[in-house]
């Protein structure tokens, strides 16, 4: 009996072994399809390695990246120098662009001249030199030049500017003829005649500066400036030449001095650049085709005080309207308003 306990016994310790074996074996297999603790260490694991390469990767680009970007500033780096030099190649330009230019004095050599007695001065009878930009002296030989005489500048198109020094007192006939080139003149306060033709054709003439104590201006004197822009005839001038600024096709804004009683021949024929003209009342006759094919003459006041306006005055000026005594006169209509003075 106690033999067959003793068995008995054995044999369940055996089963409960057996059984305990496969439970655990069930246990390490996972039915349940969850990880087990060193799977999922390892895949974490796994996942961290991968993770560190990719970051190790990325930050191997992003380093390279930068490395490269570093690379690329030197030349950034380099090309700021040239815009700083072009910022100084600027800045050091604008004192040019901002100050006058200053025209050394041509010298005496380069001019023929006369010494005239009766007036104790200079006259310049010709220009021998070759710039295009042209001081002329005050003196010459301890002497004031006080003339520029018959054709001393004539047909030089090469010369852009000339000044003309204070002391000169007459500008020649023919004087500056012909310098297609001249952009601008000022005629200084001394000068009192400007004889005709003295700027005949100067196409590229633009700023006219006729000085103060200018009272006479001869014929056609600035015929063919087409290009002056701005025309102020000052106070002291009594005498203007026929046809003195004929064919003057720039010119928009026209004053006329107070002194001169008379708008005489053809003086401002072909001005086809006005649009409104004011005659003032200390003009008394407007001559012959005075104003005539100025095809762009809208508005012209007359004063009440004219006393002679030749018919041809105002001839082939289509867009023209005269006011006189507070009436108006179109073009088709200014024989009445001859009839009215």
């Amino acid at each position: 009996m106690k033999i067959k306990k003793i068995l008995s016994a054995l044999v369940i310790t055996t089963v409960l072994t057996t059984s305990l074996s496969g439970c655990n074996e069930n246990a390490n297999s996972n039915p349940w399809g969850f990880p087990s603790s060193d799977s999922a260490q390892e895949s974490s694991s796994s996942t961290m390695s991968s993770s560190s390469e990719e970051s190790s990767s990325s930050k191997t680009e992003s380093s390279s990246s930068k490395s490269e970007s570093t690379s690329s500033e030197p030349e950034s780096s380099s090309s700021e120098p040239e815009s700083s030099s072009s910022e100084t190649e600027s800045s050091s330009s604008e004192p040019e662009s901002s100050e006058p230019e200053i025209i050394r004095e041509t010298p005496a050599h380069d001019f023929d001249y006369v010494y005239i007695e009766e007036i104790g001065g200079i006259e310049i009878t010709k220009y021998r030199g070759y710039d295009n930009k042209i001081n002329i002296p005050a003196t010459i030989e301890d002497k004031p030049v006080t003339g520029i005489g018959f054709e001393a500048f004539n047909n030089r198109p090469e010369i852009k500017r000339i000044i003309i020094p204070e002391g000169v007192v007459e500008i020649g006939y023919y004087a500056f003829a012909g310098c297609s080139g001249l952009t601008e003149i000022v005629i200084p306060d001394s000068v009192i005649d400007i004889d005709h033709h003295a700027f005949t054709d100067c196409k590229s003439l633009k700023d006219v500066t006729i000085g103060s104590g200018v009272n006479k201006i001869g014929e056609k004197a600035f015929v063919g400036c087409s290009s002056i822009a701005s025309l102020v005839i000052p106070d002291n001038v009594t005498e203007i030449g026929n046809n003195a600024f004929g064919g003057c096709s720039g010119i928009r804004s026209l004053t006329i001095g107070k002194g001169l009683s008379e708008i005489s021949k053809y003086l401002f024929y072909e001005c086809d650049g006005l649009t409104i003209v004011t005659i003032p009342n200390n003009i008394i006759r407007i001559g012959e085709a005075a104003f005539a094919w100025c095809d762009r003459l809208k508005k012209v006041m007359i004063p009440t005080g004219i006393a002679e306006v030749n018919k041809s005055a105002f001839s082939n000026c289509p867009n023209i309207e005269i006011t006189f005594k507070d009436r108006t006169y179109s073009h088709d209509h200014l024989n009445d308003f001859y009839a009215a003075i």
